[in-house]
């Protein structure tokens, strides 16, 4: 697999027990550290003392044609709508 502290593979496999289960968690942490180990994300980026994602956290996908406004293309009414309705 690869290489990777013990802290941050036992926080990574209790997410993992609890989204897919004891049976399958042990295939998803290989997996996820298969894709990761080959740009050093998790030895880089990911610490067990600072979350970057919790209940405050937002994500937003959406295609760029889904908001329109006479007249405007349908990018420039997404961004006119985000910076209209959503924080930064």
């Amino acid at each position: 697999m690869w290489k990777l502290s013990n802290g941050l593979r036992e926080n990574l496999w209790a997410r993992l027990e609890f989204l897919y289960g004891v049976d399958k968690a042990p295939r998803v942490l290989e997996r996820i550290g298969m894709v990761f180990g080959r740009y050093s994300f998790l030895e880089q980026r990911c610490c067990l003392e600072k979350s970057y994602w919790d209940e405050a956290s937002c994500l937003l996908i959406t295609y760029g044609d889904m908001v329109n406004q006479e007249g405007e293309s349908p990018l420039l009414a997404l961004k006119n709508f985000l910076d209209d309705y959503l924080e930064q």
